[in-house]
């Protein structure tokens, strides 16, 4: 084979190999999610409050701020531009606040 032909193959295998990792990370972040859903979670948040949004994005509207250790139920999940979030309902407030910041267990 020539060295031209050789580069290419190389190149076709490299962008399947990163498309399969990118879809494993997807399948496996779903899988979660739909794992925690309408289950009791915690947030978790520690060098600040936790932040719930109106829309599952950073710079959507701030509903209201939550303690760490907040108890919310997950009522839904969402992926935007790689990042996961949650719908989550407290006692006080609703919204949506990103995967990261939501724990199973309490602080």
């Amino acid at each position: 084979m020539s060295k031209k032909t050789l580069s290419t193959l190389w190149g076709i295998t490299a962008l399947v190999a990163l498309v399969l990792v990118a879809a494993t990370i997807g399948l496996a972040s779903r899988a979660r999610a739909k794992a925690i859903l309408n289950s009791e979670v915690y947030l978790s948040r520690t060098n600040s409050l936790n932040v719930l949004h109106d829309q599952p994005d950073r710079f959507s509207r701030v509903i209201a701020t939550l303690k760490q250790g907040t108890a919310v139920i997950v009522r839904d999940s969402t992926t935007e531009d790689g990042q996961t979030w949650y719908y989550v309902e407290a006692r006080t407030a609703s919204g949506w606040v990103e995967a990261e910041y939501v724990s199973r267990e309490p602080p």
